[in-house]
């Protein structure tokens, strides 16, 4: 399901779910792109916690310990991958693994793809692609997923049009509210005075469900509602100029909370931001729950995109860049994914220290045969060392990409 950021994909998405019966939900955030299955791990810590002890066959299990090391068992970790061999084993696997626990739900939700990262981009159309159905005991997922409209990845893009063509899947483009939709949207809210206004409305926001909201919450704060539609009403412009208007009522150090929570995207806790920020922890949870009283925040994350969208676009240049140095020493020794910290240093204007991260980015790719993703980030290292005046590690780094097969 396609559609712009707030035509209500996503609650259409888990209302036709709930018709079917239960179901899980994956949200790709912010972030995830470069990080390889970290959205496939979130799914199975999710599936896992429906079904904590499995009873998985012990291939599967040690396949699985790749990504999860606590579920390695006795065994132990696997040995490094050798052959595409056992990357294929490994790919198996995880199939196995989601059509044993998806046995529980009857669908699942697959939320914001467009922040998905490849890796688990690549897992899912292998196992939609599957026309057969899975071994006894499991049942083959069925599932719903949502993107915002030409956001997707090249590649993933490419993907989903191969499961339409194939039949495999059904491509469901969601598009804003006409005028009698949105008549029905205010008339079911029951807000005195609502109902008078569906033209000025609907000509104000285009029929986008989430800027009606943001709309009626500001006639609601301005007593428009009352005296009907004002002479002057904030241009909407895809939400950014209400949302900005409810930010500039955020006191200094919520709206210090939000920006920091917008440029660590999902590594966001409020653990990090009270190292990040030097708050002391008692300040920060009131600061939070200030963003949360304007709903900027539901607990660790933002309500919606489009205040993600707007919060990260208004942080200053030099406070941008001093929040991301910091963000880059407090990840690197939480042991956040190194492609993580280089990005940080690079958005801290530090491409030097970004170097480093990059070739262990790399090293990791490599080590999961994944050639091709490991050769770009060599060669970014490589480009990144040369302008920074190390043309002697830059010609080390790019000899590494040599020694990488080519088919």
């Amino acid at each position: 399901m396609s559609g712009e950021p707030g035509v209500g994909k996503t609650r259409l998405a888990h209302d036709f779910a709930a018709s079917r019966g239960s179901y899980l939900l994956l949200e790709a955030r912010p972030g995830e792109q470069s990080v390889p299955y970290s959205s496939h791990v979130r799914l199975v810590r999710q599936m896992l916690a429906r079904v904590p002890d499995p009873s998985l066959p012990s291939w599967v299990r040690r396949e699985l310990a790749r990504l999860l090391p606590d579920q390695a068992g006795q065994e132990g970790l696997p040995p490094p991958m050798a052959d595409e061999a056992d990357r294929s084993r490994f790919l198996e696997a995880q199939c196995q693994l989601v059509y044993q626990l998806a046995d529980s739900v009857d669908a699942m939700v697959a939320d914001d793809l467009q922040f998905m990262d490849s890796a688990t981009t690549e897992f899912a159309v292998l196992m939609l692609s599957r026309r057969h159905a899975p071994e006894p005991g499991g049942r083959f997922p069925r599932f719903i997923d949502t993107y915002r409209t030409d956001e997707l990845s090249p590649q993933a893009a490419v993907f989903v049009q191969q499961l339409v063509t194939a039949g495999l899947a059904i491509l469901v483009e969601l598009q804003p509210l006409g005028s009698a939709a949105v008549g029905a949207l205010l008339q079911s809210l029951e807000l005195p005075g609502a109902e008078k206004l569906v033209q000025d409305v609907t000509r104000h926001t285009g029929g986008n469900p989430l800027f009606i909201t943001e709309t009626l919450k500001y006639l609601l704060e301005t007593g428009g509602l009352e005296r009907g539609w004002p002479e002057h009403v904030p241009a909407s412009g895809r939400g950014q100029q209400l949302i900005q208007q409810r930010l500039e009522r955020l006191s200094p150090s919520a709206l210090l909370v939000a920006r920091l929570a917008a440029l660590a995207k999902t590594d966001f806790t409020l653990e990090l931001a009270s190292e990040v920020l030097e708050m002391n922890p008692l300040a920060l949870v009131t600061h939070v729950a200030e963003l949360e009283g304007a709903q900027i925040l539901r607990g660790e994350r933002f309500t919606n995109d489009l205040l993600f969208e707007v919060v990260r676009q208004g942080v200053p240049g030099a406070l941008g860049t001093l929040l991301h140095r910091r963000l880059a020493v407090a990840l690197e020794q939480r042991g956040a994914a190194p492609v993580v910290v280089a990005q940080h240093w690079l958005d801290g204007h530090e491409p030097r220290r970004a170097a480093p991260f990059l070739v262990s980015a790399a090293n990791a790719e490599t080590a999961a045969l994944r050639h091709l993703e490991a050769a770009l980030l060599y060669h970014r290292a490589a480009a990144l060392l040369d302008e920074t005046g190390h043309a002697d590690e830059a010609a080390l780094v790019r000899g590494r990409v040599r020694n990488i097969p080519t088919a």
